[in-house]
């Protein structure tokens, strides 16, 4: 529930940037539409593609080869709300 959250609050934010919408939504690629975004627009791609990418499983090599989950989010909630 709370990646839907955030998801439509930065998807809010993307479309009022319309070079930062079309590379997440891949109408715009290469470094000519790289070089267009700003560091806020890079945020806010970056935040999606963990939001985009939570709950996917590796094997990770670190683990002899035991499958890691993926959820960044869900380990800067932990983080923030267990601080303190």
């Amino acid at each position: 529930e709370a990646l839907v959250g955030v998801k439509n609050w930065i998807m809010d934010i993307l479309r009022k940037r319309d070079d930062a919408y079309k590379f997440y939504s891949g109408e715009a690629t290469g470094r000519e539409a790289f070089d267009k975004l700003s560091w806020e627009d890079y945020a806010a791609i970056r935040l999606l593609d963990y939001i985009d990418n939570a709950g996917r499983e590796f094997k990770d090599p670190n683990l002899r080869g035991e499958k890691a989950i993926s959820n960044p989010i869900k380990l800067i909630w932990l983080a923030v709300t267990s601080y303190g």
